[in-house]
């Protein structure tokens, strides 16, 4: 028989919505809310990419609208949400290089620079790569100003992605345009700001898939220094878009160990496959985020992984696929992390039933699944109330919290900066209890035998104790030394338990525990 604990923890599972309440997943340490809000300066403001510092302040990269003139946008934050007043102006600095500007990807060296990648436009939109000195003014050793730019294609060109390369080179990814024919185009730049000849014999590249027109939209750069860019591509009879995937060698040489040619497509069967995401898991294998559309209507987030010779992952999901519908209308994602322990969150922004869409967010185990202890049912979504609020990108803090940025009032001549910060699980899974804190990341989590705690706390002779959820002590560790920490089962019945670690005279809360059958 179960018990009236484990009854409740079922009770809990089932209606996660009359005991949660969205706000729950935001972190109240950040703004009081969890939510970040700021005026540029002057219209139409858009975040396209974060970067979290080793001090765990927040860099958020885009454009403001600033007397008519588009420019590229770059704010800090410090790690409770208030602007960095050693950053720029009052933690904004604003760039313009040509007549229009605007970043798209946000990167941090080893040495603490911040590197911002975008379009410039004067007579056609340019590949741009901009660095800043730590506190906000340009590095003039970079380019002699700080500024490089560099045409890809023929026509406009549009970065998109950009990655940092462990030897610190600069890889941009993006759409460009050949002959009015749209490629990917990638262009690597050296640590100096010049284009780096070794790749591709001058720097830049473009691929074309086939016949059919195709945009980038993503990087990353595996452990053996390939290249993988992710996009779309559309299709050979023009009804339908694909998930494009291209690999390269470190010297922009086609990868023909992948796919055997270095490009493939996917058809995830629906009208609109477009690949806006992609991360390298430690086994190689690749994941790619981006919307779908069932049934040539709304559309829903999807994941495709794919084994490291490019064919799809039977182990994950359906067939290598999984897909996610919110709320029946569309759903946008727009970028994914991978968590030390193997799980996946996807950001983007779901029509919550409104007339206006809500950032949201989406956590999956590592087959692909939703994680129900994220949220509810693995979803989470955030309404700023001021219109439209879409999440373009998202980054991991090294305490596991999430961080999302894009714009609220997206689209309008009002948008505005926008962040949002999240504790990694939810951790009041019974209103009243006194844990409210979540330092401890616990994978895998819901489990059945074991799982693993990491702490960014360093433990030395510690205490973990564990509480049903009657506030009971059921198990304690003790003497627990390091950061990771193995829990076993043991005989404990399936259901809900809250942890905490004491160390000395201090005890903080460590978040919960889902056991199943």
């Amino acid at each position: 028989m179960k018990t009236s604990c484990t009854l409740f923890f079922l009770f809990v599972l089932t209606i996660p919505n009359l005991l949660f309440a969205q706000y729950e997943m935001l972190d109240s340490t950040f703004n009081a809310d969890g939510m970040v809000t700021t005026d540029v300066g002057g219209d139409a403001d858009m975040i396209n990419s974060i970067a979290i510092q080793s001090d765990g302040k927040i860099i958020a990269a885009g454009s403001a609208k600033i007397s008519g003139v588009t420019k590229i946008a770059v704010l800090r934050y410090n790690p409770d949400g208030s602007p960095d007043n050693t950053f720029g102006s009052g933690g904004i600095v604003t760039t313009s290089i040509g007549s229009f500007d605007a970043a798209t990807a946000v990167a941090i060296q080893t040495d603490g620079k911040i590197v911002v990648a975008g379009a410039t436009f004067n007579t056609t939109l340019d590949f741009a790569v901009v660095r800043y000195n730590t506190n906000g003014s340009l590095d003039n050793t970079f380019d002699t100003d700080g500024i490089a730019v560099a045409p890809v294609g023929t026509g406009n060109d549009s970065p998109r992605a950009m990655v940092i390369q462990s030897d610190g080179k600069i890889v941009l990814a993006g759409k460009v345009s050949v002959s009015s024919k749209l490629h990917f185009g990638l262009a690597r730049f050296n640590t100096n700001g010049s284009l780096d000849n070794t790749f591709d014999t001058d720097g830049v590249l473009t691929t074309f898939f086939g016949t059919i027109p195709s945009d980038a939209y993503a990087i990353a750069m595996q452990a053996d220094n390939k290249i993988v860019v992710a996009g779309n591509a559309t299709a050979a009879d023009a009804t339908s878009e694909n998930f494009a995937i291209a690999r390269y060698n470190s010297d922009g040489s086609p990868d023909n160990t992948f796919d055997t040619d270095g490009m493939l497509t996917t058809d995830l069967g629906t009208a609109s496959d477009i690949g806006e995401g992609v991360v390298i898991q430690p086994d190689g294998k690749i994941v790619v985020t981006g919307e779908t559309q069932p049934g040539g209507n709304n559309e829903n987030f999807a994941l495709v992984r794919y084994n490291t010779n490019g064919t799809l992952d039977n182990t994950f999901g359906t067939g290598g696929i999984t897909t996610t519908d919110f709320f029946g209308n569309n759903d946008n994602p727009s970028s994914l992390v991978l968590q030390p322990d193997g799980k996946i969150i996807v950001a983007g922004f779901t029509f919550n039933g409104t007339s206006f869409p809500d950032f949201a967010l989406a956590k999956y185990l590592t087959n692909g699944s939703l994680d129900i202890s994220f949220g509810t049912g693995g979803k989470v979504w955030t309404d700023f109330g001021t219109g439209t609020n879409t999440a373009t990108t998202i980054a991991l803090q090294t305490d596991g919290k999430i961080v999302a940025g894009g714009a609220t009032n997206a689209g309008t001549v009002t948008a505005d900066f926008a962040l949002a910060r999240y504790i990694p699980q939810l951790t009041t899974g019974i209103k009243g209890h006194p844990l409210k804190a979540n330092p401890a990341l616990v994978y895998p989590n819901p489990f059945s035998s074991t799982t693993t705690l990491h702490t960014d706390n360093i433990l030395l002779d510690a205490t973990l104790t564990v509480e049903n959820c009657f506030g009971q002590t059921v198990k304690q560790i003790n003497n627990l030394s390091g950061q990771t920490i193995t829990f076993y089962r043991d005989n404990l019945p399936a259901g809900l338990y809250f942890i905490r670690l004491t160390q000395g005279n201090n005890t903080f809360p460590a978040g919960k525990l889902v056991i199943t059958d």
